[in-house]
């Protein structure tokens, strides 16, 4: 006798991460060398949006965001978005997930540095993962040359910049299960004088889908039946 347990999982459930949408309280983000963090006006649609700008009197070394966010020593260097990363900014989060389970966002980078400078003065912003148990993921979102940035010169927040991209939308993809820092942020390459910016924007965990009810069913008929055929097949052995 074949006895079939279903349990009922909701498929593609969503948990939310906190303040993902940067209209709650900004101590839900954990902070370092941030001049501000909400912009009231830069959000995709009319919301609020993540503004991470590294602080001029508040510098933060790359090797103090590389600890901050759960990362090894030289992780931004190897990413190869600059040969001499300097200093950033960046906000972290504390998360449970699961293997297969997605962070999707929003993102937008304004550019300090004009794309003719050389690899040495790339400024790039980034999402990372990263978990004691489990390892870690640096994700470069765009740079200084990026093709999607519109060349224009802005000034804005006392700051020039060189270029700017559209809204953007991104996933990372859990690798394992277990407890991870999720971290958003912009390095500066070489020199000090230029400050990029990346603004963060609807950041939330969905899970990974599971089998449809019909896929489930189908998996363990079919695994009676080969049982049934295996059995058939001993006895008239």
């Amino acid at each position: 006798m074949i006895v079939l347990i279903w349990c009922g999982i909701s498929v593609n459930a969503k948990a939310d991460v906190l303040n993902g949408n940067f209209q709650g309280h900004e101590s839900d983000w954990k902070q370092d060398g941030l001049l501000r963090q909400i912009v009231e006006w830069e959000g995709s649609g009319s919301n609020p949006a993540g503004w991470i700008r590294r602080n001029p009197s508040s510098i933060v070394s790359v090797e103090l965001l590389e600890t901050h966010l759960g990362l090894s020593a030289g992780a931004f260097a190897a990413s190869g978005s600059t040969t001499a990363p300097s200093q950033g900014a960046a906000i972290r989060q504390a998360i449970e997930a699961k293997a297969g389970d997605s962070i999707n966002f929003d993102f937008k980078f304004w550019s300090g540095e004009p794309s003719d400078r050389g690899a040495t003065y790339h400024d790039f912003a980034f999402a990372t993962l990263s978990s004691l148990s489990h390892g870690q993921l640096v994700k470069t979102l765009v740079d200084s040359t990026s093709p999607l940035l519109v060349s224009k010169t802005v000034s804005a927040f006392g700051e020039n910049y060189y270029g700017r991209t559209p809204w953007l939308h991104t996933t990372m993809v859990v690798p394992e299960t277990g407890t991870w820092t999720v971290g958003f942020g912009v390095i500066e390459g070489g020199d000090l004088a230029n400050a990029s910016s990346v603004f963060i924007d609807n950041v939330s965990l969905v899970a990974a889908p599971v089998p449809e009810p019909s896929a489930a069913l189908m998996l363990l008929c079919g695994g009676a039946l080969i049982g049934g055929f295996a059995a058939k097949r001993k006895e008239q052995g």
